[in-house]
């Protein structure tokens, strides 16, 4: 190789180097909205998680944990359903925003009642489905359902049990991702299966034919109790916020398309 050929290639990788350095220093951070939407039926205050506490109490703190956790680098919003009792479509009670996490936890503290809520998971999800921020192609958005049982209005009519499944697909054509989390063994397996396989958001090897609600291979996250509630949260949190090779500061951390099993940039090119 002659003496040129080594300096022009000598100058295109000090000149890559240079532009990644300009690109990290002006990243550009790509702040995903993540909605949760979390069931505020009578059954999360009259049921208990392991370590005492009532699933509501535990639910709240999970997700004042994570809000908090990530509030550089997700905004967040908040839909409970019922809303605001009996079988109503939950609503957004807390806007999609940047700093929501003080907002969200004092709507938290109010309790639902302990009977007289019950679970209209396909009419919220309908209605979540019509919030404008989640058909905004400008944005990244996802969505998170949270809920401990079934989908159920008084009377109870069994024609209405795979409702929510429809329900995802709507959802889902708006272009936000719906993750999954069956909060206690007292979920509908079946539908929450369903809905995470039609949201295409379901975990890698499950079954969605599963009708276990505590079987290992379901397509949905699995949460027991406040820890694993908070690290089913936090792994949806990390799946937003995931780095991609998009020369987008996508985790909001001041550096661009970090940490990825292979370089996105050259001096071959990007």
């Amino acid at each position: 190789m002659n003496a040129t050929c080594t300096l022009r290639r000598l100058a295109l990788v000090l000149a890559a180097v240079v532009l990644a350095a300009a690109g990290t220093a002006q990243a550009q951070c790509d702040k995903p909205g993540l909605l949760i939407i979390l069931d505020k039926s009578s059954s999360m205050v009259t049921g208990n998680v392991p370590t005492g506490e009532t699933k509501w109490e535990a639910a709240r703190t999970a997700v004042t944990t994570i809000t908090e956790r990530y509030s550089d680098s997700i905004d967040f919003g908040l839909v409970v359903f019922p809303n605001p009792d009996r079988c109503n479509p939950g609503s957004v009670v807390v806007e999609i925003g940047p700093d929501h996490s003080d907002d969200i936890d004092a709507f938290l503290a109010d309790a639902p009642p302990t009977g007289g809520n019950y679970t209209p998971m396909s009419q919220t999800l309908e209605a979540v489905a019509s919030y404008p921020p989640l058909s905004d192609p400008a944005l990244r958005r996802a969505v998170v359902l949270v809920t401990d049982g079934w989908q159920w209005c008084y009377p109870y009519d069994p024609a209405t049990r795979l409702d929510p499944v429809d329900s995802a697909a709507d959802l889902r054509a708006t272009g936000a991702g719906l993750h999954v989390i069956g909060f206690g063994d007292g979920v509908d397996p079946v539908v929450l299966n369903r809905v995470a396989f039609e949201s295409g958001t379901s975990l890698p090897g499950c079954n969605p034919d599963q009708t276990d609600p505590l079987a290992a291979d379901n397509c949905y996250h699995q949460a027991l109790g406040l820890d694993t509630l908070t690290l089913a949260l936090d792994a949806i949190a990390r799946h937003v916020t995931a780095e991609t090779c998009d020369g987008l500061d996508n985790n909001c951390d001041g550096t661009v398309d970090e940490g990825l099993s292979r370089d996105c940039a050259t001096v071959c090119g990007t």
